[in-house]
């Protein structure tokens, strides 16, 4: 039997099944012990410190691996052994308990992806430029108060997500890094929308919710934009007029804004599969609606419609959410962070 299906051995005795694994001949080289079928997902979640660190040791010496994920497991510290694992391109250790990350992870010099969220961190260190090859880094749902200046050092990062931190102001810097596809903010006090994003000339996703701006001026020059979430920021009352430049633009949200009226420009986004404009103001459908060729999904439910035969003149080919699915109420969501 081969080293690490030995250890593999020892693992499994200790969780009481099989973790997911990948294996090239008699090296594992993929593991994750994360399972969407179990109750609670995370297979070492609910055992005592003492058995995780035994699991996480073992782990330890799987020097083949380049995949690991150990996120949602209530992890409190990772041991040092685990910078050992110096093939790793994959990293996931999002929802534990950490609160400060171990040095050893900016020693893993092929990482390419690594998620770090909802670990109650306040401190990024600008350890983080020292991952050349990172292509994607999620610092989502911390406590992190400051972007390191370092991660202009990720030249090749494609995804950042900031989504609900305490960062007080948009880092603009960021926007330096030439390969971003995917960036995420959200939950923030931020009053302007930040249009220097659209220096992001290859940004093709973008996430941008519950902050206290209240316009998106900026936003129509994100022409390379193929899907957006803009919804919850409860200031917005009016778009930019001119979205004629939006040409690849495949998904909209716009929900629980305070919007009113969409631009007749809009009417131009041949590509526009799905828009989401529940939760708003709006009294009546855009006639130009029914003329868009590649819609098929728009959500609508949530607003006081004067017209209900508007719907009508809908194709049949649309589906129209009228109704929450859920039966849900909005609440509404203000930040609560500390910016002072």
């Amino acid at each position: 039997m081969s080293h690490d299906r030995k250890v593999l051995d020892r693992i499994r005795a200790e969780i009481g099944r099989d973790p997911l694994l990948e294996f090239e001949g008699d090296t594992c080289v993929s593991l994750s012990l994360w399972d969407e079928s179990e109750p609670f997902a995370g297979l070492i979640r609910h055992h005592d410190t003492a058995a995780q660190q035994r699991v996480l040791l073992d782990i330890a010496q799987l020097r083949g691996l380049r995949t690991l994920d150990i996120h949602q497991n209530w992890l409190r510290n990772l041991p040092a052994d685990l910078g050992g694992l110096q093939e790793l391109r994959s990293l996931n250790i999002t929802s534990n308990y950490l609160g400060t990350l171990p040095d050893w992870i900016w020693g893993l010099k092929k990482l390419e992806f690594l998620s770090v969220g909802v670990n109650n961190l306040e401190v990024i260190s600008p350890r983080v430029g020292e991952l050349q090859n990172l292509k994607a880094l999620y610092l989502h749902k911390n406590r992190i108060r400051e972007v390191p200046r370092e991660v202009l050092q990720l030249k090749g990062l494609k995804t950042l997500s900031l989504y609900l931190n305490a960062v007080p102001e948009f880092p603009s810097f960021v926007t330096e890094l030439p390969d971003i596809e995917m960036f995420s903010w959200g939950i923030s006090g931020i009053t302007r929308f930040p249009r220097e994003i659209a220096a992001w000339k290859k940004l093709k996703y973008l996430t941008m919710v519950c902050c206290q701006f209240d316009n998106m001026d900026g936003i129509e020059e994100c022409t390379s934009l193929l899907g957006t979430r803009l919804h919850k920021n409860n200031q917005v009352k009016r778009l930019p007029p001119d979205w004629s430049g939006m040409k690849l633009l495949r998904q909209l949200t716009l929900y629980q804004n305070q919007l009113s009226e969409l631009p007749e420009s809009m009417a131009g986004m041949d590509q526009l599969q799905m828009l989401n404009i529940a939760w708003n103001g709006f009294r009546h459908l855009p006639p130009w609606l029914a003329r868009m060729r590649s819609l098929t999904w728009l959500s609508t439910h949530h607003n006081d419609w004067a017209d209900p035969s508007e719907f009508d003149r809908l194709p049949s080919k649309l589906r129209v959410v009228r109704e929450h699915p859920f039966g849900w109420q909005p609440q509404p969501m203000w930040n609560k962070l500390d910016y002072t």
